[in-house]
This record gives C-alpha cells, sequence and structure tokens, in this order.
C-alpha cells in the first residue's frame, strides 16, 4: 500500500513539473492566448451545433407523435371497454330482472301473508300503549 502511495505521489509531482516548464516556455516566448481557433475546429464547432439543433428538433417530433398515437388508442381503448361494460352489465341487468320477476311470480301465498302479517303486528305494537300496572300495596287495600 505504501510503494501505490509512493508512485502516487511521484507522478504528481511529475505532472506538476511539466506544466510548469510549459506555461513558463509559454510566457518566455511571449505568446497570448486569444480566441484564435483553427479553422477545422470552427467547421466542427458549427457542425456539432447544426447536429445539436437537428437531434433536438428529431427527438421533439418523435415525442408529439408518439402523444398522439398514445391518444388516440387509449381513446379508441376506452370506447371499446365502454362498449363491453355496458353489453355485460345489460346481460346481467336482464338475467337478474328475469330471476327476479320468477321468485315474485313463484313466491307462496303463506310467506305473503306471513310478511302482510308481521307489519301489521309492528304497526300495532308502536300504536298500543302498554297498561300502568298499579304497585301491589294498593291492590291490597280493597
Amino acid at each position: 500500500m505504501q510503494t501505490l502511495i509512493i508512485i502516487l505521489s511521484i507522478s504528481l509531482i511529475g505532472i506538476v513539473v511539466i506544466v510548469y516548464r510549459g506555461v513558463s516556455h509559454v510566457r518566455s516566448l511571449g505568446l497570448e492566448h486569444g480566441e484564435i481557433t483553427h479553422p477545422i475546429g470552427k467547421i466542427f464547432l458549427k457542425f456539432w451545433n447544426a447536429v445539436i439543433v437537428t437531434l433536438t428538433y428529431i427527438a421533439h417530433s418523435i415525442a408529439v407523435f408518439v402523444s398522439k398515437i398514445w391518444a388516440r388508442i387509449s381513446h379508441r381503448i376506452f370506447k371499446i371497454r365502454r362498449k363491453i361494460v355496458n353489453k355485460i352489465e345489460d346481460y346481467f341487468k336482464h338475467k337478474n330482472e328475469n330471476n327476479l320477476n320468477k321468485e315474485a311470480k313463484t313466491q307462496s301465498i303463506l310467506l305473503t301473508t306471513i310478511k302482510a302479517y308481521k307489519k301489521e303486528i309492528k304497526k300495532l305494537k308502536q300504536t298500543i300503549e302498554p297498561d300502568e300496572v298499579k304497585p301491589r300495596d294498593e291492590r291490597k287495600t280493597d
């Protein structure tokens, strides 16, 4: 581990020395860094900017196209689903109505009269007031 640290420190010192020598050489010659770039570099930058603009336009048009297709497909699926759900609900409603009608027709007369009597008894229980019971002491005084 120590050898790796020693090698790393030596290489860092070497990189610093190389950079310092390059900077001192440029300063001694009096070269100034301006916005002077190579002509091929300018052409490359223009080309790269055109590629970026083209790629962003393509990406935007693809995103718009995909969103339109997704909206159309989801709308069609919603319509088809609604039709299927309505058909299923109508089928089961029709089936349930038939079953309810059959039960009403086949219900016995005895059950209907018992239900009617129960309703009448409930009404009577609500209207009848319970008698007041006198205490035992008052009855014995006769």
